[in-house]
């Protein structure tokens, strides 16, 4: 399923983005969680963002739009 989260602020959307990820956890510990980002740089300051918001960040895939689609 798709979500689509907007806002002006990258922080606004960290937080959100950390606590849908702690109280909506996949059904599995396996399954990857899948995001669509813009670059690369959002990529790398994302993972170190949510791991230093969740304490353990793993099983994640970052896709660009074009592999995406």
């Amino acid at each position: 399923m798709l979500y689509l989260h907007s806002s002006n602020k990258t922080e606004n959307l960290l937080a959100h983005l950390a606590m849908v990820v702690k109280n909506a956890p996949l059904s599995t510990a396996f399954a990857s969680e899948v995001f669509l980002i813009q670059s690369q740089g959002m990529e790398r300051w994302l993972s170190q963002q949510l791991a230093a918001e969740l304490s353990v960040w793993a099983n994640y895939q970052f896709l660009f739009p074009a592999k995406f689609f």
